[in-house]
């Protein structure tokens, strides 16, 4: 239903992100990825958290 409502397929994009892991160039940035592919999904219920990072 979300493919055909806002024309995206998230489980498509995991692969994909997969693929190129090695190209990004930060953790950072691997979140960011992974937050707008939750976006994407534009449901209320369906949440991506980071946590705090581990203590050094």
């Amino acid at each position: 239903m979300k493919r055909a409502m806002h024309a995206v397929d998230p489980l498509q994009r995991l692969p994909l992100l997969r693929r190129r892991i090695g190209q990004l160039t930060s953790e950072i940035a691997f979140h960011h990825e992974m937050t707008d592919i939750f976006t994407s999904l534009r449901d209320l219920h369906t949440n991506y958290i980071v946590g705090l990072p581990p203590e050094a």
